[in-house]
């Protein structure tokens, strides 16, 4: 190897290297923006009806945009989610709080053909309530949380996106409480949603 390939390497290693230290601080990182309210404008249900938002009554909206199908990444996001909402049982003095978070995953209507759609059977399993909407509503929508879509396949779908959880304050009108990375490992957000859904008044005592 010449001193040419070798500095090469060494700037590819950097490269790599910073990419990933950004990517782990990412992950560590917790935030909040109370301008950022709870909105499904535009959004139905697997039944195709507009989501009805009475259910949030008492709820705290946990919510994810992502895709339907061909992202692995989403489908680690709602196992490590589910995992998180069952570690608040283990919560001192909040076991009565699992039952309080509401999770929504939000993604753009597939406009291709014989595409796999495994995320959405995902998120249901991992307790996630799925609603969808015509791809320019959704990114609209997601554009107002913070969450951005981009790079479009030959059917118009979207397939990558930036990853992160929003968590909304008690009801369907409530504003952010928490914001945090979709990719944080399994229980570790935990803590941190217990102290955002304490300050915002919820009695965190056992049951």
């Amino acid at each position: 190897m010449n001193k040419i390939q070798s500095m090469a390497l060494s700037a590819v290693f950097a490269v790599s290297a910073s990419v990933f230290n950004i990517d782990t601080l990412k992950a560590q990182v917790y935030s909040q923006n109370s301008d950022i309210k709870t909105d499904f404008t535009g959004l139905q249900d697997g039944a195709g009806n507009d989501f009805d938002e009475s259910v949030l009554e008492g709820k705290y909206p946990l919510i994810f945009f992502g895709t339907a199908y061909n992202t692995p990444s989403c489908e680690s996001v709602f196992g490590n989610q589910k995992i998180m909402i069952e570690s608040l049982l283990a919560q001192s003095g909040c076991a009565n709080l699992k039952d309080e978070i509401f999770p929504i995953f939000i993604y753009p209507e597939v406009q291709g053909t014989n595409k796999n759609s495994s995320n959405i059977s995902s998120a249901k399993k991992s307790g996630f309530e799925a609603l969808s909407g015509d791809p320019d509503t959704v990114k609209g929508l997601a554009k107002k949380y913070g969450t951005s879509y981009f790079s479009q396949d030959a059917d118009g779908d979207w397939k990558a996106h930036s990853s992160f959880m929003y968590l909304q304050g008690e009801g369907p009108d409530g504003g952010n409480i928490l914001i945090y990375s979709g990719r944080v490992y399994s229980g570790q957000a935990a803590p941190h949603v217990v102290r955002a859904i304490e300050k915002d008044g919820f009695d965190c005592s056992p049951n």
